[in-house]
């Protein structure tokens, strides 16, 4: 048996385990067969179109990896990076050709942790591998991008991004679907392993349709001295949208940076936030929230900050904004101070835009559409810091419709 069935046949039986509310009918999906390279790609190309993706947006994609359902499309690049010590490999090839990628296999997260976790594990396809060798610096944004194609289907990649001792990566990773997929499940697991004065970059935008559920599954091991940006941009929501990352601060000096930015519509259900777990002296950590609930959708943001050791200095914010006599939204920041040589706050405000705000915008000649855009977009700005100019775009889009009642 291959190592990594050995890893599979550890996951439980998910029906034994409890499911995470809002619960979801796993016997009810399905899980696609491997398709042809060549037709994935000519299929995930017309999707790419079909979703307003522009032709050059198209060829940097389909030139790094693009996943579609379970079949991973790429790669004119690989070898030329790889050349420069940064391996870029689909995850069903990186364990066949990387004996050594079994010491980062599912080791960071339970896997029978509950119904979810246990299936994402027993059923993992594919993903990405990512690993930058020692001192090697990839300043320019590697894409990846997940299609989702097919209904009742799960989407089950498993991706792992390494960066070992004082090297750089950057990974922008992208996930959507055409509104064909009705009732599907997209569960991705993501392990980072970030290693000595090391630092990593991840900025995800999920952009799914209301008849797809998300269940991401993300966890980081940061070492001393290593530096983890996070950036998760929630466009839509999709039916339901469950994320809870896990960010364990290991190492001295060790630090984590958190920015999520949801954006819900219509009968949207986005539950997220991030547990950061200062296990080692002298580790700073920050969370930002910013959430914009508009149409009838919930947005409920909460995170917990554990302070473990001493020297551990942590912020959490969440801030919501609530567009529409319909929409709800929910913080329940957490602290958690295991000693008292530790610094940690909170602060949380959610509401509506105030009638002085537009007031004054509208005395200084905007519509009352333009006005919100502008408080709107003000409002989420210090959540996109770094984010890439295309994903930027893609926010602001979305701003310019809720503003318009859309």
């Amino acid at each position: 048996m291959n190592w990594w069935d050995v890893v599979r046949d550890k996951a439980m039986d998910w029906h034994s385990l409890q499911m995470p509310e809002p619960a979801i009918d796993l016997d009810k999906l399905t899980l696609a067969q491997k398709k042809d390279v060549e037709t994935a790609r000519a299929e995930a190309e017309r999707l790419l179109e079909s979703l307003g993706i522009s032709q050059s947006e198209k060829d940097v994609l389909l030139g790094k990896t693009v996943q579609q359902d379970n079949t991973t499309v790429y790669k004119s690049l690989k070898e030329e990076m790889r050349k420069k010590g940064l391996v870029l490999e689909d995850m069903n090839t990186a364990v066949k050709s990387f004996p050594w990628l079994e010491k980062y296999f599912f080791k960071i997260f339970d896997i029978n942790e509950n119904a979810l976790t246990a299936y994402h594990t027993k059923n993992w396809n594919n993903g990405v591998f990512v690993h930058a060798n020692k001192g090697s610096k990839f300043t320019a944004p590697v894409h990846t991008f997940f299609l989702l194609s097919e209904a009742s289907f799960a989407q089950t990649p498993h991706s792992i991004i390494v960066a070992e001792d004082d090297s750089e990566v950057h990974m922008v990773e992208g996930c959507t679907s055409p509104m064909l997929s009705e009732s599907s499940l997209h569960i991705g697991g993501t392990e980072i392993y970030v290693g000595k004065n090391a630092k990593v970059y991840l900025t995800k935008l999920q952009h799914w349709p209301s008849y797809v559920h998300t269940r991401p599954i993300t966890f980081a091991r940061v070492e001393e001295g290593g530096e983890l940006n996070l950036v998760n941009i929630i466009i839509g929501g999709g039916k339901t949208t469950v994320e809870k990352p896990g960010i364990h601060l290991v190492g001295k000096g060790a630090r984590a940076t958190v920015r999520e930015v949801v954006l819900s519509r219509k009968s949207a259900y986005v539950d997220i936030g991030s547990n950061v777990y200062h296990d080692a002296e002298d580790t700073h950590s920050q969370v930002i929230s910013k959430s914009v609930a508009t149409d009838n959708s919930k947005v409920i943001t909460r995170g917990v900050i554990h302070g473990l050791k001493p020297g551990a200095k942590g912020h959490i914010s969440c801030d919501g904004m609530i567009l529409g006599d319909e929409a709800s939204s929910e913080a329940y920041p957490g602290l958690n101070a295991a000693l008292s040589d530790v610094q940690l706050s909170h602060e949380a405000s959610f509401g509506r835009i105030a009638d002085k705000e537009l007031f004054y915008l509208r005395t200084r000649g905007f519509s009352e559409e333009e006005a919100v855009e502008l408080i709107v977009k003000g409002f989420v700005s210090p959540a996109m810091v770094d984010v890439p100019f295309e994903f930027r775009t893609e926010v602001n889009k979305i701003i310019e419709l809720a503003a318009k009642g859309m």
